[in-house]
């Protein structure tokens, strides 16, 4: 059983599915972003931003919800280069954020 809902899984395969020559005509395209955070101090590792993947076209507007904890900031740091991802990569206007 998938805990994945089908508009979820219907916007990760059309991120899969774009070419990559056409990145630069999108906003913002995040495939499979993930961040990790290593365990310390005894804790357990935690994962703050589970394989995220969207794009968003030109027009369009894009807002992030979710309950304390959900990544919502950790999202926005990577894609502002605070903090690098642990998997996957993001673009922002065409621009690789791990280049």
């Amino acid at each position: 059983m998938s805990l994945e809902d089908a508009d979820v899984k219907d916007e990760r395969n059309s991120v899969y599915n774009l070419d990559k020559a056409d990145y630069y005509k999108y906003p913002l395209i995040i495939k499979d972003l993930r961040k990790v955070y290593k365990a310390h101090r005894g804790r357990n590792e935690k994962v703050a931003v589970k394989n995220f993947s969207l794009k968003v076209k030109k027009g369009e507007i894009l807002g992030l919800l979710g309950p304390n904890g959900a990544g919502k900031t950790t999202t926005m740091s990577m894609l502002t280069g605070l903090y690098p991802p642990t998997k996957g990569n993001a673009w922002v206007a065409g621009f690789d954020i791990k280049n």
